[in-house]
């Protein structure tokens, strides 16, 4: 029996209609499309930290999730509870707080650009002068070859 290498398997139309199969069969089994996907990255992008704090007459922010839906919810990625004591003894107090933490916008933006191709990526090439003249020359000769072969 021969061995072929999973490079070459993947070349083959009929190992390339099963992973086709199988990848959509686990795609439908966890309910996953490109629409859902997008969708998810869009809370993360749209999300607006004025959603999650609440800012006071005397300029503090207050950590607010009373009035945060299901979508924005989505663009949480860690809440944090702290609490610590300010100062000794009977003048200390006792200081608590939220740190909340979300999704990081600019991978999201870069993953739904490169999506809607808003992004070129342009690579520089060098040394590849005369390169259209040497390819003529090796197709000519490949054809000489070829006649007379």
């Amino acid at each position: 029996m021969r061995k072929r290498s999973g490079n070459g398997l993947l070349t083959n139309v009929n190992v390339q209609a099963l992973v086709a199969k199988l990848t959509k069969k686990h795609a439908d089994k966890l309910d996953l499309d490109a629409e859902k996907v997008l969708a998810e990255l869009s809370k993360r992008v749209f999300s607006n930290f004025l959603d999650y704090v609440r800012i006071t007459k005397d300029g503090n922010v207050l950590v607010d999730l009373s009035k945060v839906t299901f979508d924005q919810a989505a663009a949480i990625h860690e809440i944090t509870l702290f609490e610590y004591m300010e100062g000794k003894g009977k003048s200390g107090r006792r200081v608590k707080g939220t740190k909340i933490k979300l999704a990081d916008k600019d991978r999201s933006l870069e993953l739904l650009g490169k999506h809607l191709k808003l992004f070129t990526e342009r690579v520089e090439m060098s040394g590849l002068e005369g390169l259209p003249e040497q390819l003529a020359a090796a197709r000519k000769q490949a054809n000489m070859r070829g006649r007379n072969g």
